[in-house]
């Protein structure tokens, strides 16, 4: 997990996320947040919050984790979207 605290973020998991990353992968995909939003049916506000970390659509992260391939650190995932180590 980043050390590094996402100072615009609310609390949570969000406040670790590194938005910089996740922006550059939007943009090397050649997609938006408003497309990504498109996509998924909800509002460009949404996406953007997701990313800046103030909200934690599950929606948006799944979609960035499994579709644009955007690693879970990157992302800072809340604990139920975390996979489980077996042992």
């Amino acid at each position: 997990m980043h050390n590094t605290m996402n100072v615009y973020a609310g609390r949570g998991p969000g406040r670790y996320r590194d938005t910089w990353a996740i922006r550059k992968s939007l943009d090397l995909a050649g997609v938006t947040m408003a497309e990504v939003g498109r996509r998924l049916g909800l509002t460009p506000q949404t996406v953007s919050d997701t990313v800046r970390g103030r909200k934690n659509s599950r929606q948006v992260l799944r979609y960035l984790l499994e579709e644009l391939e955007i690693s879970a650190e990157v992302l800072s995932l809340p604990d139920d979207m975390q996979v489980k180590e077996e042992a």
